[in-house]
């Protein structure tokens, strides 16, 4: 049994590099055909547009930044929105490692000077991340019908063009409010479920962060602070919709307009859970690049070539906002040194009175131990 164990620690790790590097090899290939066959399109980049839209990313974590503070107040610890923002945005360059555990722990470490331990602190990091994770989820979803088209069926194994090619499905595509409002219902329905489970899933994840005290523990999210948590992750997720438009306004996009917002924010959003769920590529590398460039390649006022270039650009984009962000907030932003002071969170919302005592008058004592 150990021996099993030990064989599928070396085994897993080089699988998932094997596998990674199988993916990034087939999105390249296809990227490499797709930017053949449009020889006559001529791209012009324009930097300013591209500045913007990592400007535009960085602000889009904000809401993020905030729900990750109020996450370690309800557990106890008293962490200022700088020192949020400093542990979360340093958190990003961790998901470059194979699993991702690295994000959790590095978040954790930096705010457990602020008395937080940090298997709470990694176990909040947790619940934020799969909060915002599902809120992309469920908003890729529903916003579905704005970035389909036929063509993107062709792209599809037969099993699923056969389901999407169904009478009742293209009802419900070419219909712009059915599937979103089917996703609010269903949400809303299942939100005590959710989280549930999001409470355990969060837990399962955050085993990878050391714990200090064997006696932390902090109360399940419940369902009315999650759906707070969904509604401004929806946010969050317009702007990373919009810092991709900007991206392809940036490669030269003509007919770009705002009204095809829901359609940048529900392929972002798409690529970047998919990518987020596969583990064994290093910030999804290769897998989101891949949807954007299946997606925006179908689309018909995005030409070939600009599809190519603004899944690559929006990489790398957002790996320089987030290194250039995270340089200054870990240097600048580094707390003075503190007594580490961590309030426990209340099981309940009852707090014991104290006893009312007469002055001079001791007490009686509890004789129950000397029995």
């Amino acid at each position: 049994m150990i021996w099993n164990r030990k064989l599928k620690n070396k085994i897993w790790p080089v699988f998932k590099w094997i596998l990674c590097l199988l993916v990034i090899l087939f999105v390249g290939k296809r990227a490499l055909d797709l930017w053949k066959s449009s020889p006559d399109q001529v791209l012009t980049i324009h930097y300013h547009w591209l500045v913007l839209s990592g400007i535009i990313y960085l602000l889009g974590w904000i809401p993020s930044v905030w729900f990750f503070q109020k996450l370690l107040f309800r557990a106890g610890g008293k962490v200022s929105m700088l020192e949020s923002a400093r542990a979360y945005y340093c958190g990003h360059l961790g998901k470059y490692i194979p699993g991702k555990a690295l994000v959790l722990v590095i978040r954790a470490s930096l705010v457990t000077h602020s008395g937080v331990p940090g298997r709470v602190a990694g176990l909040m990091a947790a619940y934020e991340t799969l909060v915002m994770m599902g809120a992309g989820a469920a908003l890729s979803v529903a916003l579905f019908p704005f970035f389909f088209n036929q063509d993107l069926i062709t792209i599809l194994p037969e099993f699923l063009q056969s389901v999407f090619t169904h009478p009742q499905a293209q009802h419900v595509l070419n219909s712009s409010w059915l599937l979103p409002v089917a996703v609010i219902i269903i949400s809303i329905l299942l939100l005590p479920l959710i989280a549930k489970l999001f409470s355990f899933a969060a837990n399962k994840m955050s085993q990878s962060v050391p714990q200090e005290n064997a006696d932390s523990s902090v109360q399940p999210i419940d369902a009315r602070f999650l759906l707070i948590g969904l509604l401004i992750f929806v946010l969050s997720w317009c702007m990373m919709g919009l810092s991709l438009g900007l991206i392809l306004k940036g490669v030269g996009g003509e007919n770009w307009n705002w009204s095809d917002i829901p359609m940048w924010t529900g392929v972002v959003s798409l690529a970047t859970v998919v990518g987020f769920v596969a583990i064994f590529a290093p910030g999804g590398v290769g897998v989101r690049e891949g949807i954007l460039i299946g997606i925006l390649s179908q689309q018909v006022f995005i030409g070939e070539k600009s599809a190519v270039a603004a899944a690559f650009l929006l990489r790398v984009v957002w790996l320089l906002a987030e290194v250039s962000l995270s340089g200054i907030l870990y240097y600048w932003a580094e707390p003075k040194e503190t007594t580490p002071v961590w309030v426990e969170p209340k099981k309940n919302n009852t707090v014991a009175k104290p006893k009312k005592t007469t002055p001079g008058v001791e007490p009686p004592e509890n004789n129950a131990g000397r029995r």
